[in-house]
């Protein structure tokens, strides 16, 4: 697992299910899930799924693609409508 740093934070691409089960990125969708923050990052938290403004930086980790930005590329946090 990639731990950030400073005011980094690691995201990974959000996923849907597709047909037979399968989990495939969202080709059509530029938002992304928080997976873990530096120490100077405050305002968002691990499971938030978050908009950027420009292209992160990725890095592969085997068969897992993991994106880190700076908090100043985050842009908005998508926040889930309860039905």
């Amino acid at each position: 697992m990639i731990k950030a740093i400073h005011n980094n934070v690691v995201l990974q691409k959000k996923t849907n299910q597709m047909h037979g089960g399968i989990y495939m990125p969202k080709s059509s969708d530029d938002s992304f899930i928080v997976l873990n923050v530096g120490p100077e990052v405050s305002t968002i938290k691990n499971g938030s799924v978050v908009i950027l403004k420009d292209k992160p930086q990725t890095f592969n980790d085997g068969l897992k693609e993991f994106y880190i930005t700076n908090i100043d590329n985050i842009i908005a946090i998508v926040e889930e409508e309860n039905e």
